[in-house]
């Protein structure tokens, strides 16, 4: 495994401050659509919704229903432009009153079925993208069996490691020490909950060295019986299949990079904070936390914003002094370029912004087969070659030589000496393969 110190600016060493709550925005906007097809609405323009009211609902009942996240009237279902790049059908609301979350009492967590029947009713959002939705793919294979109906690979496997990923994703990133920092107790609640569900025999919770939480949170957390584990955060170590060796040993399988098929679980921070929160008082998961960063600025802020905020709120908020160039969802080095303000938030994200002394535009340069991002890669792939196969539109060929095994960290685009745009490249294959099944 190769992992690289990138030379960017970070976020400052020990406890952040914690995230502002910002006011409610003038509108919300909830796609219908996302990772597992399309939710078929549940409001017409006009009516009045309370937080956490259904808005959305897919027809499978194994996947989590869509809650507006704030009181209000819908205004109207229309096109939205999403933060990677989608286009989708989105309830739009307008607020009224207070920004007060929505309550549900959780079923008693007396049962593992109970328990994940009441979070997946809760409707939780997960930052990464995943084959399965929060609880289904972190349940025991019993579990899976008689709530989910899930009983082919890799359910049938048993979890032996349950994972709280509390290592922030990319250089410059605060996030996850922020809610472990200042929203770790609920992480600690959450805790036997999650070790039921899963029927791990441990649970580890992994965090930044250089950021170590409170002593008291550490002594909650292992109170609860979870090892926490210090670990040198260095990129990519903090994206699943990195994390799972660095912790376990064992190594995904790809391209399905389903930790489950050796045995592993693994959940953001985020979400164990979001489902302690939920089993001690019922709060549902109708906000988020995001940060804004601008380097040149020397400006950087959590905030914690109601789902389906838009993106141009949170950019008011910080006001910024810079002139902006760019705007980045996701971060540095794992997001998308941003051409629409409106475009709302969904779950906990990093927003990156540039002024145009940052920006490097794309001019069209032929790859000098330097081979620097081949030692860079930490998948042991071949980016060079992967880059031309997409770039003259040889998909096939790439998907011979392992595309699909590429876990986008941008490290090749990061040493690159002749500025290739290799990740936008190799997502450009990976979403024509994916049309070339859907013809087929």
């Amino acid at each position: 495994m190769k992992l690289a110190k990138i030379h960017l600016m970070v976020a400052s060493e020990g406890s952040p401050p914690p995230p502002d709550v910002l006011p409610v925005s003038e509108k919300i906007l909830l796609p219908l659509e996302g990772p597992w097809g399309r939710a078929e609405p549940q409001v017409s323009p006009g009516h009045g919704v309370e937080a956490g009211a259904v808005v959305g609902r897919f027809r499978d009942p194994r996947l989590p229903s869509i809650r507006v996240s704030v009181a209000g009237s819908v205004e109207g279902i229309r096109t939205v432009n999403t933060v990677d790049g989608r286009k989708a059908q989105a309830v739009v609301v307008r607020p009224q009153g207070d920004a007060t979350p929505g309550m549900e009492t959780p079923a008693k967590a007396d049962s593992p079925e109970a328990l994940a029947e009441a979070l997946t009713q809760a409707g939780f959002r997960e930052t990464d993208l995943h084959p399965w939705p929060f609880p289904a793919r972190i349940c025991s294979p019993e579990t899976a069996a008689k709530v989910f109906q899930l009983t082919d690979a890799p359910f049938h496997k048993p979890i032996k490691t349950l994972i709280i990923n509390a290592l922030d994703r990319q250089p410059g990133e605060m996030i996850r020490r922020t809610v472990l920092a200042h929203l770790g107790s609920f992480v600690a609640q959450a805790v036997p909950a999650l070790k039921a569900l899963s029927q791990a025999e441990e649970v580890i919770l992994a965090y930044d060295r250089s950021a170590p939480p409170g002593d008291e949170t550490l002594r909650a957390l292992q109170g609860q019986g979870a090892e926490c584990r210090a670990m040198d955060n260095i990129y990519p170590s903090a994206l699943t299949p990195i994390l799972v060796e660095l912790v376990t040993g064992k190594q995904v399988p790809q391209p399905a990079s389903d930790p489950r098929l050796v045995g592993v679980a693994v959940m953001d921070v985020v979400t164990a904070w979001q489902v302690g929160r939920f089993l001690a008082d019922g709060t549902l998961p109708l906000d988020v936390v995001v940060q804004v960063s601008a380097w040149k600025a020397g400006f950087q802020a959590c905030y914690r914003v109601p789902v389906g905020t838009p993106l141009a709120h949170v950019l008011d908020a910080a006001a910024v002094p810079e002139r902006l160039s760019k705007i980045v969802v996701g971060g540095p080095l794992l997001g998308h370029a941003q051409f629409d303000r409106e475009a709302p938030l969904q779950a906990s994200d990093y927003i990156f912004l540039q002024d145009s002394s940052e920006v490097h535009t794309y001019n069209y340069r032929a790859c000098i087969n330097c081979g620097y991002c081949v030692p860079a890669c930490p998948m042991r792939l071949l980016p060079n070659e992967l880059g031309k196969y997409c770039e003259f539109g040889k998909f096939e060929d790439a998907e011979a030589h392992y595309l699909a095994h590429c876990i986008e960290c941008g490290l090749c685009a990061y040493v690159c000496p002749a500025n290739r745009p290799m990740v936008q490249l190799l997502r450009h294959g990976k979403q024509e393969l994916l049309e070339m099944r859907k013809e087929s």
